[in-house]
């Protein structure tokens, strides 16, 4: 059975990732974290629901901040494809 790792503060460095790969670790959320995750969503929708403009969530990036993004999850999901597609 693996030993719960709570994500809260913790520091992502070399040793936590040789840990991850070496021992029978499960990195879960706490419950601290996900309250702050929960306040935070809360609060892009309210902004959201307003018609306010938020960097990157409903803009474009960069030159296209003035674009109005209608689908932000696929924003989200292109800029993730797009990041990655350098890796190997």
């Amino acid at each position: 059975m693996k030993q719960p790792l709570f994500l809260d503060k913790i520091v992502f460095d070399v040793h936590l990732f040789h840990r991850l790969q070496t021992e029978a670790v499960e990195l879960k959320l706490s419950p601290a974290l996900r309250q702050r995750m929960e306040t935070y969503h809360l609060y892009l929708q309210h902004h959201l629901a307003s018609g306010e403009k938020i960097y990157g969530i409903n803009t474009g990036f960069g030159k296209n901040v003035s674009r109005k993004v209608s689908d932000g999850s696929a924003l989200q999901e292109n800029l993730a494809l797009y990041l990655d597609c350098a890796m190997g």
